[in-house]
Parts: C-alpha cells; structure tokens; sequence
C-alpha cells in the first residue's frame, strides 16, 4: 500500500510538473524582448565588428544568454550579460567572416529561449538617410522602371532594415518626444529579391547592388529618409546642445527649442530640430555600418540657411553619428559619401553657392567624405514627384560605391571624390585651377568646355573658356575680362551641359565639383544664360511644373533656323531666309493659358554688362545689315548702339569670315531711334529676351554664335538725352517724342 501510494504521489508531481512548463516558459518569455523594429530575419550584421543585440527585461538584475549557430547547428559565438538596473541588456557576440553562410541567433532569459532570428547573414553594413531624393524609390527611378516593367528579380544579395518614413510614438506618428528612443515601431528586414525593396532609396539600392558586386559580398542598408526635412531634425539634443555654434545657428533661424520647452505635440516633422534623431536615429546605434550615404540640403536652400551654417551642421552630423555607431572617444570619424543638389529653380544663386560649398566641405575632412556631382545627369522627372526629383538615380549610387571602393574597401585609384580645387592662380589674364582627386587626368565630354565664367574685381561674372594645360589643371579665361579675380564652373541654375570630368584608367568618369574660388568678391554670378552658347537647340527649362523641361533657345522670324557644326567656333545658329528682313529671337517666355510668364530660371539683369558681342558670319553672296539688337524689357524693348555708331546699321559682307559686332549697353535707344532718346543701362534689370534683327535678299543666309556680355562693376551712367528723331511707330510715341523734346535742355549726360 505504501508502495502504491508512493507511486501516486510521483505520478501527481509529475503531472503537475508537466501542466506547470507552459505556464513557466511562457512568463520567462513575457521577461524579456528585443528593441522594437530593429532585429529580424534575413538581417545583416556588419562582418569584423562586435554582433550587438539591444532589449529589455521585466527586471533588472536577469541573466541574458545568446548563441550563433551555423546551417549545421554547430555554435560559433557564444555571448552572456546581466541586465542593468533600467531592465536593459546589451548582449555582444564576435561576428564571423562575412559571405553567404546563414547563421541562426538564438537569445534565452534564464535559461528560458524568447527570441530567434533566421537567415541571419554578415557582410557590409551601410546608412542611406537625408530627405526626398535620398528617400526616392527605386520602383520610381528611370532604371528602377525598367526592370520593374521587365520583370526582372533584384539583387538577392542585399539585405535591408527599412526605417518607416513616419514612426509611431505612444501609438501616435504625430508625438514627438524629446528623448532618444529604443526601438523604432514598424521598421522591420527583407532581403533584395523581395517585393519590399520596389520601396527602396533608389540611390541605397544602386549603391548596394554595385558594392555587393565589387566584393562578392552581401551588403545591408539601413534605409532611414524622409521627404522635406531639414538636416538640423536629424541631430540629437546632446550634439547640439554641445556645439555652440550650431546651437547659436539654430536660435539665429529661430529653431532652437530647450528641453524646458519642449512639447510632444505641435512639431513640425520637416525643420524641428531632434525630431527625427530621436524617433528613428537613435535607436539605430546598436549597429556598426561602415559609412553614411547622405543626400540632403534642398529645406536649407528653400530657408536660406547660409552655407555656412549648413556646414557647421554638417559637421556635427558626422561627428554626433560616428560617435553613435562606432562608440570610440577619439575622433574617429565614419566616412559619410554625399550627394551634391540636382538642379532645380530655388531662386537666385543659392543653388550654385550650395554645390560649390559642397566641394570645400570635403575638403574640411578630406580622409572621411567623398562629394558626388550630379549636374551633368538627366534632368528627366515625373510631375507627381516635381522637378527637383530628377528620376535618373543609378549613377549617384554607383559614384557612391566607386568612392567607397577606393575610400574604404583597397580599390586602386585617385577619384575617391570628385576633383576639387586645391590651388588657384590668377595670372597672365587667366584663372589657372589645380585639382585634387583626378585620376589619370581631366577630359571634357566633347570638343567644347561648357559651364566656366570668370570675373574680374568687381566680382562680375561672364561666361568663359576653358582649356586643360596638364592632368590635374585647368586655365579658364575670357576677353572681355583682361585681369581675372576669380573663376566659377557649373554655378548656373540648369549646368546640365557643364562637362569637366576626372577620368579613372578603367574608364569611370566623376564629373568635377562644381566651384567659386573665391566667393568673397560675389556680385553677380553667371546664372541662366545657356542660350547665349548658341550650341544646343534644346535646353533645360524651369517654367510651371507640367511646362519644365527642354525647349529651344531660340526662335527665328521670316527664317528657318538649324543648329550646325563649324570647325572654327564647334557650332553656332544658321539662317536661311525667306524673306528680305528676318530675325533670330532668344525664347524667355512660354504660353501658360492666356498668360505668357517668363521662364523662371532666367537671369533678367543686364545692367553689369557695359556692352555685349555677338559673333556673325555672312554665308550667302550678297551683304547682309544687322540691323539692331533688340532687348525686351516687360512694356517694351530698348535697342543699344552697335559698334559705338548710335544704333547705325553694321553691315556684314559676304566672305564666310566670322565678324564681332559690338554693341554699347550704355547708349540705349527706346523702341530704336524715336526720337533719339538714351537711357544708361539701369533700365536693364528685367530683359526677357534677346533679339537680333537683319537685312539682305530673301535668300540670304547668317550664321550666329556667342552673345558675350563685357562686364562693368557700376550701374551704368544717368537717364541722358541726345536729340536725334525718327519716325514714330505709335502714336503715343508722338507725345513722348514732344514731351523728351521739352525735357531735353534739363536732362544731364
């Protein structure tokens, strides 16, 4: 009986045992989670650096065990911690030698399994962040679309930890705290060969297929952008709070917000500053990338940041997120590989003085940043997404990777940025430039340098010439600025045609960094004025959305015009009349409805230039009489005097030889010769377009190129008067020729 009983007491521990495991495991599982968002399968960790897996405990004090197993099952790292008093845990394990072997990661509490990630993989690990044209996808990109529409399976090889464009906190996109969080809700892994990545950054993307390929490596990209965001909402408060010039920059913007005063509603995700750091940075610190893709500063031009400050916050972008990833005391710094802006009418100069800031930035930090161009890409866009995202996106990820390559990875070459200035001579009536990062030599992409200017002292830019004298130098120079101060290249607000590239003996091209070598003496620069080249019979437009894009410069009356190849001047304009006057007229405007708004790129002052030139050559048998040169102002056009002869007629004879006609903007004719009233060129500040009329037969044939402006630093003389009539087209000019005729004792020269 005793025996009996003995067995039935085992047997109902037993059973109580076996009903009592569900209810122990599972409360071992409650005690403790990965952070949110930030481990999956088919991730990737970062080969030769630390494995660091990041959680909570529902107590402190709790013993953490993690393993990595390979396909066999057979463990090849093990690691242990103790959960700190804030019921965190960092558990770290050594990552193996990075390839395609899938490992296992399996994490116990206690003795007690509550995670496990699958298909875990290592190799390199990468960052893509800024705002839209980072954050652009890759099913959207002129590329991306056709391999979407071909059906074609991306690249299986890359693995991705996607950031959510608008995170959640406290279950609210719209809360923003002011405190740097753990995990990230919604981010979740997938690998390239999965639906998800259509959303990718396409320039990520780009980036990461060529990579893999170059090292026969899989490489992860953590994708974490977001659209119309200001650079200052991805820097933490610590950063900021410990860089006294960003923080001044940021009270001068009237950005600053203290932690006293910080409100977790009411923010604005796109120019607050933290808030993005603080939602989606910040967690993102238990991983170890190898470097930073940035692509960012359109919110800062759109604000009038000075470029300056965004430098400064550039600076400290680096800095703060080396820091972050790398947790080192030195000053090691990541390597961060940045985008220049795409061209787009943001009003101004401000364009081109970013880009060109953008080259001296890498020059700060020469070790540790790479600056891709990308002016010279098409300028190709759909109008759901505007044309300041140009679709082609391919090439800046795999400049990106080229740099990377060389910067980081043993790849042999001297392009690991683009060419950047490094000493300037102004000398013997030429700018000479010497670069850095050249390659086996410069080379421009065709027989004509495009996108140069120069200026002299009074900071006054015209379009220039440019020739390669030796590998690494350039020498930019212009007749009508006999002492040149200063030289610029692709600072205009279209320089899609700006052609200087470094070039890699395996063939690759980096286009040169666009630059000012000096931007003190500023006063005007080269801007929109691409038509004057007389080269291309289409160019770059800004105009409403639905209407940019290329059209043609110039429009003929009574003639048919071509463009044509000449071995003198590379190409020019060509017309063939069909009636005895005719004229070749630059297009400024463009038909929107009723309306005929000017193209909104279009530099309109003219009021430095103190006379502009323009190359003719008479390729028929009779002489041909250019007549006037027409500049249209909104109410009307004023006609300068050509050749210092008062708007008398320039004939051009018929020899086939290239003639200057030279005309004097400081003797300006209203509506011609009515009256023979003058204006200086301060009347000059708003011309729409330009326009040349001619004389001949009705067969008669002109060639044009190169309308050049002569700079002058002063705003031309007073309004004066020379009494010389003519013949009166309207009849208000009647009234106007009496009334500057009453005037005329009074008004001064």
């Amino acid at each position: 009986m005793k025996i009996r009983n003995r067995i039935t007491a085992i047997l109902l521990c037993a059973l109580l045992l076996l009903g009592c495991m569900p209810l122990c495991v599972g409360a071992a599982e409650g005690k403790a989670e990965l952070y949110e968002g930030l481990y999956g399968d088919d991730m990737l960790f970062q080969q030769g650096e630390p494995m660091l897996l990041g959680g909570m405990v529902r107590g402190g004090g709790l013993h953490v065990t993690g393993v990595l197993l390979d396909a066999s099952g057979k463990a090849v790292a093990k690691g242990e911690t103790i959960a700190n008093k804030s019921n965190r845990f960092t558990l770290s394990m050594p990552a193996p030698k990075g390839g395609y072997d899938l490992y296992t990661v399996v994490l116990w509490i206690e003795g007690v399994e509550f995670a496990r990630l699958e298909r875990v993989v290592f190799g390199e690990l990468w960052m893509a962040s800024g705002q839209s044209n980072m954050a652009y996808p890759l099913f959207e990109s002129a590329k991306g679309k056709q391999m979407f529409t071909a059906g074609e399976t991306c690249n299986p090889d890359i693995h991705v930890l996607n950031v959510p464009s608008f995170v959640e906190y406290e279950g609210d996109t719209e809360r923003f705290p002011d405190e740097e969080q753990r995990g990230v809700p919604g981010a979740t892994w997938y690998k390239g060969d999965s639906y998800s990545v259509w959303s990718l950054s396409a320039v990520a993307y780009f980036f990461a297929d060529s990579l893999q390929k170059q090292l026969d490596m899989p490489v992860g990209m953590i994708n974490c952008a977001l659209g119309g965001t200001s650079i200052y909402t991805w820097l933490s408060r610590g950063a900021i709070e410990g860089d006294t010039p960003v923080k001044d920059d940021l009270t001068a913007l009237g950005r600053y917000v203290s932690s006293d005063d910080w409100k977790q509603t009411g923010h604005d995700v796109s120019l607050d500053m933290t808030v993005n750091y603080n939602k989606k940075v910040a967690a993102l610190g238990v991983f170890r990338p190898q470097g930073l893709l940035w692509y960012q500063g359109e919110t800062e031009i759109f604000h009038d940041v000075p470029t300056d400050a965004y430098a400064r916050a550039f600076d400290l972008l680096q800095r703060s997120w080396s820091y972050l990833f790398v947790r080192r005391e030195d000053d090691a710094l990541l390597p961060i590989l940045y985008s220049g802006l795409a061209p787009y009418n943001y009003g101004g100069d401000r364009l081109a003085k970013y880009n060109a800031a953008f080259g001296r930035m890498q020059q700060l930090r020469p070790d540790v940043r790479a600056f891709i161009p990308n002016y010279d890409l098409p300028l190709d866009f759909t109008l759901e997404i505007g044309s300041i995202h140009p679709a082609t996106k391919a090439p800046i990820g795999e400049r990106m990777a080229h740099c990377a390559l060389q910067m980081l990875y043993g790849r042999r070459g001297s392009t690991r940025s683009a060419a950047v200035p490094v000493s300037v001579r102004c000398e013997d009536g030429g700018v000479n430039v010497t670069f850095a990062y050249t390659g086996t030599g410069l080379a421009f992409d065709g027989d004509v340098p495009y996108g140069f200017s120069v200026c002299g002292a009074d900071g006054v830019y015209v379009q220039a010439d440019a020739e390669i004298v030796s590998p690494d130098t350039i020498r930019i120079s212009a007749p009508e600025v006999p002492e040149p101060a200063g030289a610029a290249y692709a600072c205009t607000g279209a320089a899609d045609k700006a052609n200087l590239y470094a070039v890699e003996g395996d063939g690759f091209r980096m286009p040169v960094s666009p630059f000012v070598t000096d931007p003190d003496p500023i006063r005007q620069l080269w801007q929109g004025r691409g038509f004057l080249t007389f080269d291309f019979p289409q160019i770059w437009r800004y105009a409403a959305e639905a209407q940019t894009g290329f059209s043609a410069p110039w429009s003929a009356k009574n003639a048919e015009i071509e463009y044509t190849s000449d071995a003198v001047r590379g190409s020019a304009v060509k017309l063939t009349a069909n009636k005895k006057t005719f004229s070749l007229r630059s297009v400024g405007t463009y038909k929107d409805g009723a309306k005929k708004p000017r193209y909104r790129e279009l530099d309109m002052d003219y009021r430095l230039c103190r006379a502009m030139t323009v190359q003719v050559r008479n390729d028929g048998n009779m002489p041909v009489t250019l007549t006037e040169m027409r500049l249209h102002v909104n109410n009307g056009w004023y006609a300068p005097a050509a050749n210092d002869r008062q708007g008398k007629d320039n004939v051009i004879p018929a020899d086939g030889q290239w003639h200057t006609v030279t005309f004097d903007l400081d003797t300006l004719y209203r509506r011609g010769v009515v009256c023979g009233a003058t204006y200086s060129r301060a009347k000059l500040d708003k011309v729409i377009e330009i326009e040349l009329r001619f004389a001949g037969d009705d067969s008669a044939q002109v060639s044009v190129d190169e309308l050049r402006c002569t700079p002058d630093g002063s705003n031309g003389a007073r309004v004066r008067f020379i009494p010389r009539f003519g013949l009166a087209k309207y009849p208000w000019d009647y009234v106007f020729c009496a009334v500057m005729w009453m005037l005329s004792p009074f008004t001064k020269k």
